[in-house]
């Protein structure tokens, strides 16, 4: 998948995406380095009418930006995008308040290595695998 092949993938990927029936609706962003999963949340975040530059939280661990009522028909409030890559647990994404963002039905969390803190993952979370295929493409499997 290309850079055109990954903005048709993420437009339809909103295009279709239905809030969680219980709390935020959690995406976990599934591959190794450099696979995609940054650029995947940045093209849905400007799809998502997110002006501002998104760069991996890679030190910050979270970062919160506002959506606009007329997008996704305001179904969510705030894209959260969150790198768990340092982290070494659930308990060290908690202490961040990751209870209270995943409590919350108007939140659309985006989190990359989600394997990392596995144990605080909520059940109903949909995961997004990515794999590098070469410099500018990338394999993409949504479950």
């Amino acid at each position: 998948m290309n850079i055109q092949e990954m903005k048709a993938f993420a437009a339809k990927f909103l295009e279709e995406l239905t809030p969680a029936s219980v709390g935020a609706t959690v995406i976990g962003l599934r591959g190794e380095l450099g696979a995609g999963k940054t650029t995947f949340t940045q093209t849905c975040a400007h799809l998502l009418g997110i002006t501002e530059n998104i760069t991996s939280p890679t030190f910050v661990i979270l970062k919160k930006y506002e959506l606009s009522e007329k997008v996704l028909g305001g179904k969510f409030s705030f894209l959260i995008h969150i790198d768990a890559y340092r982290l070494k647990g659930g308990k060290e994404l908690n202490v961040i308040g990751w209870q209270e963002v995943i409590a919350d039905s108007k939140n659309l969390v985006m989190i990359e290595w989600p394997e990392q803190v596995s144990d605080v993952m909520p059940e109903n979370t949909r995961y997004i695998d990515f794999k590098h295929i070469d410099e500018t493409n990338r394999g993409i499997v949504s479950k």
